[in-house]
């Protein structure tokens, strides 16, 4: 009987082990795909933008800002997160935001588009819970 209880202990630590290990690289695959995605979606985003604006329409494009700023502003890029209040559930989003500066038509515009996203917190609670059912 003992050995089986020895079996039976190791047999627990290594499935542990490996699920640990598992739920781990999830959340690194998970995360790295979702930025990615969101990336590619707030450059899409920007490219419709800065398309509009080379056609002499100035886009109207949910929670983005466009302004025209001086030419001494040097063209620049940042991508970043923010949190943004949101009315209906009365708390704050987790937002990622594209800010680009670039000259369109020989006029420098900065132009910033946002993209909600999960928060990583909701996903590592999602994960544990499925990893621990």
């Amino acid at each position: 009987m003992k050995l089986l209880h020895k079996t039976t202990l190791l047999y627990l630590l290594a499935t542990t082990l490996i699920l640990i290990a598992a739920g781990v690289t999830l959340m690194l695959v998970l995360h790295k795909l979702v930025d990615d995605e969101i990336n590619e979606e707030l450059r899409l985003q920007y490219d419709l933008a800065t398309e509009m604006i080379s056609k002499g329409t100035m886009p109207s494009i949910p929670l983005s800002t466009i302004e025209v700023v001086s030419l001494a502003v040097a063209p620049s890029e940042k991508l970043g997160d923010t949190l943004v209040y949101d009315r209906v559930q009365d708390m704050e989003e987790e937002y990622k935001y594209l800010r680009k500066t670039d000259v369109i038509n020989g006029q420098n515009y900065r132009i910033m588009v946002m993209d909600s996203h999960l928060g990583w917190q909701e996903f590592t609670n999602t994960i544990a819970w499925v990893f621990l059912e």
